[in-house]
């Protein structure tokens, strides 16, 4: 289970009000063994033999049906190879809006490397676009969704290389082959599978009311809101939808909601029935514990690394000065405790410039009776950070002057993430609120967490 330590949001007398949050009997188990079993689900490896030695029972959560699509990375790739779904690349469509143009069908021709086909690559961030269509014949007749979806990539400081979803462009349109139509099909039996996948970010193109009126949109918003972060919930049209009393509203509205295909409706309906039983609260969820830790890339900081910077004093490392072998990064290793830390900082460079509040958490540490080889995050020193300028004492303290990007007249410049690293850390921002709701759970092997 996950213990949280709370500490003082100033620095000064030391005062433990550390709180046990979840009384666990078990240790955390995912080995990097484990780690790569949580990839059966969520990664790139393939499921253990010795765990498909028995046919599974019709509720096993091994069965690929009953599998939680949020985290089902293989069946994800297995679903965009085979029915060749189309990626469009971010600098694509910031040239196509430049040029005036709309949205191509994914029939098109498109210019050599601005179409991905198939499952894509593990490192770039993936967003998907939520719209109505605005003509039978074109989703986006006039660019108007394009201009706002370009909008927002750039709000969120996307990369050219990165990768959308957006239906039109990315699934197979009328007038289609019989092979384009079986893949099609096959699609809307699965499309739950793009508004919750876990690498996904959304762009919910909501311009106008007509938005939340449409049974399609309706079921797609709400699963996005649950299940991804939607870059765009500062648009007051979203924002003012995304309140807990209209979403969980949402099953009432669609048998009334307007939609195409009447047909549509009853597919929906059994869909959304499905995922429930499917997707477990992240208080349980044990599976979404462990692959949000695996791509995020936390440094979990071993309990000995703690008590030796509280004994030393002074400001400890960022995640990335952190020394080799004072961490582990990803899946908390088998047999190994996590703690979690929550806490104000206490200056706006640094969380703990004196160090004290390393100390009051090697306290606490000591308290619950912590092995050395216990692991725990805090933000600083487990998530990449920005650069910041501070006095020389950081790096001479934490024998880094040779890593950082500047160090004269009693200064020290750190050196600014590299473009993975700032993108494990957008990931990481929005899910780490995860980590404090986990109070333990169940592996799809069994195992408990």
């Amino acid at each position: 289970g996950v213990r949280i330590a709370r500490l003082a949001a100033e620095e000064g007398p030391l005062k433990s009000i550390a709180a046990e949050a979840a009384a666990a009997s078990r240790h955390m188990a995912p080995s990097h063994a484990a780690r790569r079993w949580c990839g059966w689900c969520s990664s790139v490896d393939t499921v253990p033999p010795s765990l498909l030695s028995t046919e599974p029972s019709l509720n096993d959560p091994r069965r690929p049906e009953n599998r939680d699509p949020r985290w089902d990375t293989r069946a994800f790739d297995q679903l965009c190879e085979e029915c060749q779904v189309g990626f469009l690349s971010v600098g694509y469509l910031r040239q196509l809006k430049q040029q005036g143009g709309i949205l191509p069908a994914r029939n098109s021709t498109f210019p050599a490397g601005t179409l991905h086909v198939g499952a894509p690559p593990p490192l770039v961030q993936l967003y998907s676009v939520d719209q109505r269509w605005e003509a039978p014949h074109h989703p986006d007749p006039d660019g108007r969704q394009l201009g706002f979806v370009v909008e927002w990539l750039d709000s969120d400081d996307a990369f050219d290389n990165d990768l959308v979803w957006w239906d039109y462009a990315s699934l197979w349109q009328s007038p289609r082959t019989p092979k384009q139509t079986r893949m099609f099909e096959r699609i809307l039996k699965e499309v739950e599978r793009f508004v919750t996948y876990h690498r996904f970010k959304a762009i919910v193109a909501a311009l106008d009311d007509v938005y939340f009126t449409r049974m399609w949109t309706l079921h797609g918003f709400s699963l996005v809101t649950f299940c991804q972060r939607v870059v765009t919930s500062s648009v007051p049209l979203v924002s003012a939808h995304m309140t807990p009393e209209w979403l969980m509203e949402t099953d009432e509205k669609l048998p009334e909601a307007k939609v195409t295909n009447v047909n549509d409706r009853e597919l929906i309906i059994k869909v959304r029935a499905g995922l429930r039983q499917r997707m477990p609260a992240a208080r349980d969820d044990a599976l979404g514990f462990q692959t949000i830790c695996h791509a995020a890339n936390f440094a979990w900081v071993k309990v000995w690394f703690i008590h030796e910077l509280a004994a030393r004093g002074g400001p400890a490392p960022r995640r990335q000065e952190l020394p080799e072998g004072s961490f582990t990064s990803g899946v908390v290793p088998d047999g190994v405790r996590p703690y979690v830390v929550t806490y104000g900082w206490a200056a706006v460079e640094h969380f703990s410039p004196s160090g004290a509040k390393l100390a009051e958490l090697s306290k606490v540490l000591c308290e619950l009776e912590a092995e050395p080889t216990d692991v725990v995050f805090l933000d600083h020193m487990s998530m990449w950070q920005s650069p910041r300028r501070m006095p020389s004492i950081y790096a001479t303290a934490n024998n880094c002057v040779d890593a950082v990007a500047k160090y004269r007249y009693g200064m020290t410049t750190q050196t600014a993430a590299n473009g993975q690293q700032t993108k494990e850390k957008r990931f990481a921002l929005y899910e780490s609120t995860r980590l404090y709701a986990f109070a333990g759970g169940s592996l799809p092997d069994g195992r408990e967490v």
